[in-house]
């Protein structure tokens, strides 16, 4: 069973959405499963193969009965664009348990204007080493 995340498409299919990454940085978020039988059960999630979410850690794991077990996905967006990828996992030796979650991220790149410099550029001039310059603008 999927604990988290609490958001559903309109198929009913879960929604891990990470908030906007700047390109360059990353963001983690967790899937938490929790076993509600009474004997573990081993789940094994398939390979992630989009090039701006990792899986970290193990794929399979056991989880014992009643217990929660939480596994991170990284997001790094490499081009400012929304990103996608369906999830797949299973309980393994059980055919009907198989689930899906989709894993939505938004990278976005951001560009920085200085204004009211003199001659339209800043101009700071020789520096010497270990010794600190300003210039005001």
């Amino acid at each position: 069973m999927v604990d988290k995340p609490e958001d559903t498409d309109a198929e009913g299919i879960p929604q891990l959405k990470f908030k906007k990454t700047r390109m360059g940085r990353d963001s983690i978020l967790s899937i938490s499963l929790k076993n509600e039988g009474q004997v573990p059960a081993t789940v094994r999630f398939d390979a992630l193969t989009h090039e701006c979410f990792t899986f970290l850690g193990n794929l399979s794991h056991t989880i014992t009965p009643k217990s929660y077990q939480s596994f991170d996905i990284r997001f790094t967006p490499n081009k400012a664009q929304n990103e996608t990828f369906l999830l797949t996992f299973t309980t393994l030796n059980n055919p009907y348990e198989q689930h899906k979650v989709m894993i939505l991220g938004e990278g976005y790149s951001e560009s920085v204007t200085f204004e009211g410099l003199p001659d339209d550029e800043l101009q700071i001039g020789d520096c010497i080493v270990g010794k600190q310059k300003s210039q005001s603008f």
